[in-house]
Formats: structure tokens, sequence, C-alpha cells
């Protein structure tokens, strides 16, 4: 009982921290990409998903180290489910209508559909090589470029002056994103393994979902100052990231293995959560109610997986 409430007290505390410094994060980021002459849908695509993906990377390499691979496709496939379903489902929520861009409707959504594409082809054996890892960089190396080189995306109207506090306050709270999600994580495991979860379960709930609170907490910062475009690009931005990046940098230490369940059940889950997003991105909007319908959904994964 004693050990319970200490780590729900440690989950409560970290997550607190977690939501301020997602603020600072969002606010520094979009600040500096303004000076910068950048629009706000290439900084959610570039700057705030990379930061925000930091505890999926860091995460997954910790796995490997540790010899526990299998827990980085779970982390991953667990995360962008959790970025479409939750994070995606909550941003609608607190927005009356979350646009979507037309160049993220041209673009970005079709990389996302490549990138989930691209990740069942590569794991249907059950594993995960170097050498699929190199390729996976190779593409999103491509799709970084072309973002960032893209002329539409380098214009911008509302620029703002270069201060050196932007870059302070993104390094000082990227470090604490990764701090206060690793010990939500942390406070999330110990907590399933007190009420008796599966460690299987927990490596796509528990750890996905706080790997995804970043996530969560900018788009939901970005939302309420009225920058839907940057919670969209969060959403994008980090499931290609998660997949292009995080399954690729750890596959060049070891071969990922890959769980039974992800194969039966859970990749063809992703595919739905990525088609939904497509689908109710093509009017440009995504509304409350439809955000409602992601969360739903959400709630059917976790409960599928207990």
């Amino acid at each position: 009982m004693i050990e319970l409430i200490i780590w729900t007290g440690i989950f409560i505390l970290s997550l607190a921290i977690l939501i301020k410094s997602a603020d600072y994060f969002i606010e520094s980021s979009s600040s500096l990409g303004l000076s910068l002459g950048l629009p706000k849908l290439l900084i959610g695509l570039t700057i705030v998903a990379i930061g925000t993906s930091l505890p999926e990377f860091l995460t997954s390499l910790f796995a490997v180290i540790k010899s526990s691979s299998e827990i980085v496709i779970s982390d991953v496939i667990g995360s962008n489910i959790t970025n479409i379903f939750l994070v995606l489902g909550v941003a609608a929520l607190f927005s009356k209508n979350l646009k979507v861009e037309k160049k993220t409707i041209m673009i970005d959504l079709p990389m996302l559909v490549l990138s989930a594409i691209a990740l069942f082809i590569a794991i249907k054996d059950e594993s995960f090589s170097a050498f699929e890892g190199i390729i996976f960089l190779i593409i999103v190396l491509i799709y970084l470029t072309y973002s960032i080189k893209n002329k539409d995306n380098l214009i911008s109207d509302k620029r703002k002056d270069f201060k050196w506090k932007y870059l302070i306050i993104i390094l000082i709270s990227s470090i604490t994103l990764y701090y206060s999600s690793r010990y939500t994580i942390d406070a999330v495991i110990h907590l399933s393994k007190i009420l008796k979860i599966g460690t299987d379960i927990i490596a796509m709930t528990a750890i996905a979902l706080g790997t995804s609170l970043p996530e969560l907490m900018v788009s939901i910062s970005a939302v309420r100052k009225k920058e839907s475009d940057i919670a969209i690009g969060n959403v994008i931005g980090s499931n290609i990231f998660n997949t292009f990046i995080v399954m690729g940098v750890p596959a060049l230490i070891t071969p990922l293995r890959i769980p039974h369940i992800i194969m039966n059940f859970v990749i063809y889950y992703y595919f739905l959560a990525v088609g939904m997003f497509v689908v109710m991105s093509l009017n440009k909007r995504i509304s409350r109610k439809e955000g409602i319908i992601l969360f739903i959904f959400y709630i059917v994964y976790l409960i599928k997986l207990f």
C-alpha cells in the first residue's frame, strides 16, 4: 500500500513537470522557428516533433542495451497509435475545429501512410535488421531535406527577432521533458507491477503512453494558443520520426525482435488509426465529434490489449 502511494505521488509530480516543460518548449520552439522565417507547420514537423520524440528514442536505446529489443517496436507502434487516437483526439476536443493544411494532406499524410506501410513490410518476418534500419534512416533524411528545402515551407509573414533565450529554454525544457517522461514511465511501470499487469501489455500501453505524454501536452498547449497546425504537425512528425528514427537507430546496434501480438493485432489497428486520420483530414478539419470518435477507439485499443 505504501509503495503504491509513493509511486502514485511520483507519477503526479513528474506529470506536472512534464506539462510545464511542454508549455515552455512549444512557446520557445515556435518563437525560434519564426525568428528563422519558418512557418508553424514546419516547426511542428521538425523542432517540436523531434523534441517530443526524445523519450521514445532514449527509451528504445535503453531497451536495446538491456537486451529487451522487443520493447522498441512495442513503444514505437504503441506511441504512434496513442498519438493518433489519444493525442489527436484530445487536441480536437480542445479545439472547435482542428484545421488541416492543404500541404499536410498533399505531402505529410502520404508520408505517414508510407511510413506505416514500410513498417509493416519490414517487420512481417518478426524481426528488424540493421539493413532495414539504414533504409529507414535514409528515407527520413530525404523527407526532412525535402521539407526544409520546399520553398513554400520557408515563407513566413510573422518573423520574430532572434533571441538566444529561445535556444536556452528549448535545451532546458528538452532535458526536463526527457527526465519527467522517464520518471512518469518508471512510475507507471511500477504501478503496473504492483497491480500485476503483464510486461508485454505494459510495453504497448504504459510505456507507450508515458513516452507520448510530451506529444499530448505539446498538442494541447498548441491548441490553447490556437496553433492547430503545430498540433497536427506534431502528431504526424512524431509518428514519422518514431517509425524511421526510433526503429532505425537501435537496429544499428542489434536486430530488433517483434512480438507476435504486434503482427497478429496491433499493426492492423495502427493501419486503422492512420486510415481514420487520413479520411478525417480530407475536409481540411477534424471536429470535436471526430475527436471523440478517435478517443473512443483508443479506449477500445486498451480494452483489446487487456
